[in-house]
């Protein structure tokens, strides 16, 4: 079964430009969107409980597939979206989450009535990738031209005592 129907992990980025879109104004006093991202992963698993096979989740990944290990799971996916933002230098915001189970085996669309021997999961989690913004806060700005005041009435009163 694992020959004709492995399980499969995909990731795919979008970089679509949003100024134009309703959508950045969801974000606008937290950020500017970059990029929409979309993670899915899918396994076939034996009574509903064993790990047959799956898609490999992990970065760097040799095989496209991994046997007896459940990785169509939602912290393994969205660790995958979370590190790919945290490299870009994002926050994700967004997050949408979809799962699926079938307990009835299916193969090629034709339904066999063998209920939970063996059963295929998919989840999707998509989000958008969204640059943090690069507000100064008032109070800070405040703060420092408060140091700088301070640091030249410290200098000026260095140089009257010279004299």
């Amino acid at each position: 079964m694992a020959v004709f129907s492995h399980g499969c992990f995909s990731f795919e980025k979008s970089n679509m430009k949003f100024s134009d879109k309703p959508i950045a104004k969801l974000h606008e006093h937290g950020g500017t969107p970059d990029e929409h991202v979309f993670a899915s992963n899918y396994g076939w698993y034996l009574f509903n409980v064993m790990p047959i096979v799956c898609g490999n989740a992990r970065e760097g990944a040799v095989f496209p597939w991994s046997f007896f290990c459940n990785e169509v799971d939602e912290t393994v996916i969205q660790n995958r979206i979370t590190s790919y933002a945290a490299e870009r230098g994002c926050d994700v915001a967004d997050i949408n989450i979809f799962n699926n189970e079938q307990v009835l085996l299916d193969i090629y669309s034709i339904p066999v009535p063998i209920p939970y021997v063996c059963c295929y999961r998919e989840m999707q989690i998509s989000g958008v990738l969204v640059k943090p913004a690069k507000v100064v806060d008032e109070d800070e700005r405040r703060a420092m031209e408060m140091k700088q005041e301070m640091k030249r009435l410290l200098e000026r009163t260095k140089v009257e005592e010279m004299r």
